[in-house]
């Protein structure tokens, strides 16, 4: 009853909040939200998935021009939201199924709202945004190396009730046969954040290529400040998905960014296909060379092959509505999953949402990652100076890494809340960015002085008298 009374309560604030408040700073709130709040509180509903992203949705006029791109993003995520909708009845966990279908819808919502704030109030926003994040980024991962190295401070703070406030009963669950999770190993850490050593691999590195995206398309320093500590927390904290991935997806947006300034589409396509290659050879390079790596990925393959055979199993006997949100731990509970070890998650996005939605929720997900790569390739492909591409490859690569962890991890496409809204931003920054490095008209030059306190990218013109830096260069 009280939570329904905060539920209740909430509504209001989050609605006055999105309606009063400028967008940047509705973004911070929605994005301090989502990073602080645990996972199960009913508080992220109204402020943070829902209501947060209606509002948003709401508050966001139409771009002065058509966003190419916006639409199909837009429609496959509130497409999946309805697909989640439709499982409701037959999912034993309502409130799980309630909150994946906000964050569907609030990624969609909250990607309106920053294609608008980057296009109206230019990218000083999206820093305004980025430093109001950043002490809970830094946190996140300066606590992640402090409990790496010193174990007592990690087990002081999971049984405490401070841990309580971020995580509800995540961390004090740990020493439970029912909560235990791989953060308990003296080789990985989560930060404050998380119990999970995968999901908090995954945000990190969502944050971590936010931060270098605005850096590149504003020509800042600050931004470092947050990477190098992101980076040093992903590659110390102990998942072998988020070291590869740190490694990888960061060349592999610098070999798409120089693909993409290729004089013709095959010698562009060869490159983007060696590049390809190269990631795959060099993940291939490093897992024969590592033995202590390979060892420890072949003691947690095993496991997950035995995980998708019993989930493909399950699907195959429910393929059409699948099992409902909680209905793969009903079955599990109910002896149905011959497996000799503790409930566990899929750790495969696409099987987990077959589980949880449906065949239709499973085709969402599926229409989400090719909306998300043709995005990425038409942002990448726009012309621009080879510093404003690799930050169009680095917007991608953040969901590339939702997408990639989660086939093998127990994360969702859409990784997790804390990373919602550094994904709309991203989602943004790839939609309007092609839109603001053509020439602006007349009628835009007003829009165009706004923007003059930041760079797109290295370059400059003049636009009706104003020298707007970076956001064209003549002739490419």
């Amino acid at each position: 009853m009280s939570m329904t009374l905060l539920l209740l309560a909430a509504t209001p604030v989050a609605i006055v909040c999105g309606l009063l408040l400028p967008r940047w700073l509705f973004f911070g709130v929605m994005g301090i939200f989502g990073m602080l709040l645990p996972r199960a509180n009913v508080l992220q509903i109204p402020l943070h998935s829902g209501l947060g992203g209606l509002v948003a949705w709401m508050r966001a006029r139409r771009p002065d021009h058509k966003v190419r791109g916006l639409a199909p993003l837009v429609i496959t995520l509130l497409f999946g939201a309805a697909t989640i909708v439709l499982s409701f009845a037959s999912s034993p966990d309502f409130p799980a199924s309630l909150q994946a279908a906000c964050s569907w819808a609030a990624l969609a919502s909250t990607s309106v709202l920053a294609v608008n704030l980057i296009m109206k109030d230019g990218l000083g926003a999206v820093g305004k945004v980025l430093a109001l994040l950043t002490p809970i980024a830094l946190a996140q991962a300066l606590t992640t190396l402090v409990f790496r190295f010193i174990p007592t401070i990690e087990s002081a703070y999971y049984s405490s009730s401070i841990s309580k406030i971020f995580l509800g009963g995540a961390g004090q669950a740990l020493s439970t046969d029912t909560g235990r999770n791989n953060v308990v190993s003296l080789v990985r850490a989560g930060g404050f954040l998380f119990v999970n050593v995968n999901r908090a691999s995954m945000v990190m590195g969502i944050i971590l290529l936010a931060y270098c995206a605005y850096a590149l398309l504003s020509s800042k320093k600050w931004p470092l400040l947050v990477v190098i500590p992101l980076a040093a927390a992903i590659a110390l904290g102990g998942s072998k998905t988020g070291i590869a991935l740190l490694v990888v997806l960061p060349l592999f947006s610098i070999f798409l960014a120089t693909a993409s300034r290729a004089a013709n589409a095959p010698a562009r396509m060869g490159l983007v296909l060696s590049a390809l290659a190269a990631a795959v050879v060099g993940v291939q390079v490093f897992f024969a060379t590592a033995d202590d790596f390979l060892a420890a990925s072949e003691e947690t393959l095993q496991p997950r092959l035995q995980l998708w055979g019993e989930a493909i199993r399950a699907i195959r006997e429910n393929w059409f509505l699948g099992l409902g949100y909680g209905g793969w731990t009903q079955r599990w509970e109910q002896g149905n999953v011959h497996i000799p070890f503790s409930i566990r998650p899929v750790h495969d996005w696409f099987l987990q949402a077959w589980l949880d939605g449906g065949i239709l929720f499973a085709a969402a997900n599926v229409i989400f990652v090719f909306v998300i790569v043709t995005i990425t390739l038409r942002a990448v492909s726009s012309p621009g100076s080879f510093q404003y591409k690799l930050a169009m490859a680095f917007a991608g690569a953040a969901f590339l890494w939702a997408i990639i962890h989660g086939l093998g991890d127990n994360t969702s496409i859409l990784s997790d809340p804390p990373a919602l809204v550094f994904l709309a931003l991203l989602a943004g920054f790839m939609l309007a960015g092609p839109h603001l490095t053509r020439p602006a008209t007349p009628d835009e030059a007003t829009t165009a002085s706004a923007l003059t306190s930041d760079k797109i990218y290295a370059g400059g013109t003049y636009v009706r008298g104003f020298y707007v830096k970076g956001l064209y260069t003549k002739g490419r």
